[in-house]
C-alpha cells in the first residue's frame, strides 16, 4: 500500500532509529488503534490505521521477513477462504434437509 517514495521515508525512519525502538512504536501504534475500532472512532481509525501500517511495514523490512510474511498473508486468505465455502455448502446442505421436511 506504500507507494516509492513512502518506503523510502518509511526506510530512512527504520534507520534513525532502529528496528528494535520501530518494534516498541508498531506495538504502541497497535494499541492505539485497537482502542480507536473498539469505540468506532471514525475520525481516528484512518490516522491509527496508517500508524500501524507504517510501522509494520518498517518491522517486516528491519526482520528481513517478508516472504514469511507473504506466505502466511496467501495461506491465511486461502483458509478463510475454504472456511467460508464450507459454511456455504453448509447452509446449502441445512437447506435441503429442511426442503425434505416440508
Amino acid at each position: 500500500m506504500l507507494n516509492v517514495v513512502q518506503m523510502v521515508q518509511a526506510s530512512r525512519i527504520l534507520q534513525h532509529y532502529g528496528i528494535d525502538n520501530q518494534v516498541e512504536k508498531a506495538i504502541e501504534e497497535l494499541a492505539e488503534c485497537i482502542v480507536a475500532l473498539v469505540k468506532r472512532d471514525v475520525e481516528a481509525t484512518p490516522g491509527e490505521i496508517a500508524d500501524v501500517y507504517i510501522t509494520l511495514e518498517q518491522v517486516v523490512k528491519g526482520m528481513g521477513i517478508w516472504t514469511e510474511v507473504s506466505e502466511q498473508i496467501q495461506f491465511k486468505l486461502a483458509r478463510q477462504e475454504g472456511r467460508m465455502n464450507s459454511e456455504v455448502k453448509r447452509e446449502k446442505d441445512l437447506e435441503a434437509v429442511k426442503g425434505n421436511y416440508v
